[in-house]
């Protein structure tokens, strides 16, 4: 029997920022890497985050942050996901990641 490491994440994103938060999955990736395991899991929706409001649309200042949260979902053929397979293979890693595209 053989043991196989897996890395969970419980940070959070960087709020409405699809770039940055592509930065700090790749950097997480690494460090999952680095510490051994085989396999990194990031939260749900992590791509671009999940905010508590996002369904409610009740009011006007939360519309307008579900249209910055929609701008900022990657897209999966995108350059965002490509840099993180990419790390993924860098790394010699499997990644799972929530995304909202």
């Amino acid at each position: 029997m053989s043991t196989i490491r897996i890395a969970t994440t419980q940070v959070e994103p960087v709020w409405y920022d699809l770039a940055a938060t592509t930065e700090k999955t790749i950097g997480l990736i690494h460090e999952a890497a680095s510490g051994g395991a085989a396999m990194v899991a990031f939260p749900e929706t992590w791509l671009p985050g999940y905010p508590l409001y996002l369904w409610s649309h009740s009011l006007p200042e939360q519309l307008a942050l579900t249209e910055r949260y929609r701008a900022n979902s990657p897209e999966i053929d995108g350059p965002e996901i490509t840099a993180i397979r990419e790390a993924a293979r860098r790394n010699d890693i499997q990644v799972v990641v929530g995304l909202s595209e």
